[in-house]
């Protein structure tokens, strides 16, 4: 392993959105659970020597965290509910928070479609913008899932992409400003939910200290605890709005270099960009090359020229 692969592991994602909060939650440990609990030998360390064994265990759990980003991001969005909505128990569950999400989005619907302007009817299509995808069916259960579906959807809805799927192309030709505000906006999110999950282990190793130990004392710290991790979770939510714009702006910006990059025309007044988005999203899905009317041409003086990336170009910039 380099130097470089080195500060990438250190890069200031990893630090904030993973080492962090374990770090945090295993000094909270170290500080409130009971003595009896702690090994013996882990006991006799110096303030200082502790804060390093500390730091070495935030920093395995912070890898950790770091490997699980996705499962946990998705299970934060509802996703592993909504495929257990037939299971015993959680159904009811399933249910509950579809309703309270689909009362949202219908109150906010019936406010922007009123037909007098209003600073209501603005602020609500707004929220609807950032906060729930555009359609109805497409609903997640938690607010976070449908922050984050907005954004997903936002070029399929936008110019007909599917931004799932193109998203890694895009990634590829941003620039390092580009690349530092949106790893910021996503260190934002894995702060806060990272540090959710690990307060809500303290909480459950606190109240299991509690319950050895008799030392009903740390059961307030427990609470407090998962206090905090609910306001953390919450604030994943601002956090997902502000990860939404960088996002959104990618693919406002880029998405014309792409359809270049990828050997297709740009759309234009005898081209609809749909038509151009969906042939993109066919090809990369399923290998459906496009026909020769969405190629870019060789030497063309309009603003068509594109290149093919390195997997099979059949087309070249002039």
């Amino acid at each position: 392993m380099g130097l470089k692969d080195i500060a990438g592991i250190f890069s200031r994602f990893f630090v904030v959105g993973f080492f962090l909060p374990a770090f945090f939650s295993f000094l909270l440990l170290d500080r409130t659970l009971s003595s009896a609990l702690l090994p013996d030998s882990y006991e006799a360390y110096t303030d200082g020597t502790r804060i390093l064994v500390l730091g070495g265990a935030a920093l395995l759990a912070g890898l950790v965290l770091s490997g699980l980003n996705s499962p946990v991001l998705r299970l934060f969005e509802g996703y592993p509910l909504r495929r257990a909505r037939d299971l015993p128990g959680f159904g009811h569950v399933y249910e509950s928070l579809m309703r309270a999400r689909e009362r949202e989005f219908d109150a906010q619907v019936s406010i922007r479609e009123q037909p007098t302007r209003s600073p209501a009817r603005t602020e609500a299509a707004q929220r609807l913008a950032r906060s729930y995808p555009s359609k109805r069916e497409e609903l997640l259960p938690t607010r976070l899932g449908n922050v984050i579906r907005s954004f997903e959807r936002h070029p399929r809805s936008r110019y007909g992409l599917d931004g799932v799927v193109v998203w890694p192309r895009i990634e590829t030709f941003l620039a390092q400003e580009e690349h530092d505000l949106l790893s910021a906006a996503k260190a934002d999110v894995a702060f806060f939910l990272n540090g959710a999950i690990c307060l809500t282990a303290a909480a459950v190793a606190l109240v299991a200290g509690a319950a050895a130990t008799w030392g009903w004392g740390q059961l307030g710290v427990a609470a407090a605890s998962l206090a905090v991790a609910t306001l953390l979770y919450r604030a994943s939510v601002g956090a997902a709005y502000r990860w939404g714009v960088e996002v959104r702006s990618i693919f406002d910006v880029h998405r014309l270099e792409l359809y270049e990059r990828m050997g297709l025309r740009r759309p234009g007044r005898e081209l609809r960009e749909s038509d151009v988005a969906r042939t993109l999203n066919r090809w990369l899905l399923y290998g459906e090359e496009p026909g020769v009317e969405l190629r870019a041409k060789r030497g063309d003086d309009e603003e068509n020229a594109g290149s093919y990336g390195s997997s099979g170009a059949w087309s070249k910039r002039a």
